[in-house]
């Protein structure tokens, strides 16, 4: 089976996966990504010396992360499956990490993702409990190190053991995983509480 995975959750890339074989990898390099993540894409393809037609299966990363870029990703993945029999598949962002403790993820501004047990959350870094974490990055170990907030380094899952652990879905069932609404979605909210 060969599988193109589709991962805009912070940054865009995109790697196919032959085989427990990881066969290319592209990445994104400009500031409006989502504009040229079928480049991103075709790049892969070419890498791997395959095309659209040759792909079984899209796997997606559906989050947390850039609101945009899941949003860009699951567009990608519903236009390049279109008419087609590929399978789908999904893993969120905190399947990177292979741990048992509670794991923090990038956020926005000073709010992190955090995934306790089932529980996910948007939490501000400052009202974080002082428990053990695991993360993903050394960026995000040494921010929460200046808060006082103990965390160890989890190792990155590659996209091989990534596509093992995803959970198969059918396309009309794959939502990106927000965890907090959108800037628009708040703004709108507010403005309809105030009308009378």
């Amino acid at each position: 089976m060969i599988t193109l995975v589709l991962d805009c959750a912070y940054g865009s890339k995109a790697a196919v996966i032959s085989q427990n074989k990881q066969l290319s990898f592209a990445c994104g390099q400009g500031q409006r990504e989502a504009d040229s993540y079928m480049q991103t894409i075709d790049k892969a393809l070419k890498e791997a010396k395959l095309d659209i037609d040759d792909i079984d299966e899209i796997c997606i990363n559906v989050g947390p992360g850039s609101f945009t870029g899941l949003r860009v990703a699951l567009s990608v993945a519903k236009g390049l499956g279109f008419g087609s029999k590929i399978n789908y598949s999904t893993f969120t962002s905190f399947d990177y990490m292979d741990s048992n403790l509670p794991k923090i993820i990038e956020g926005f501004s000073s709010f992190v993702y955090v995934k306790n047990g089932k529980d996910i959350e948007c939490v501000d870094i400052n009202k974080l409990n002082k428990c053990t974490y695991c993360v993903v990055t050394k960026s995000m170990q040494e921010r929460l190190g200046k808060e006082g907030i103990d965390c160890s380094l989890s190792s990155q899952r590659s996209y091989i053991e990534l596509v093992k652990l995803a959970k198969q879905e059918q396309l009309k069932n794959i939502a990106p995983l927000y965890i907090r609404a959108s800037q628009a979605e708040l703004q709108r909210a507010q403005k309809t509480q105030i009308r009378p």
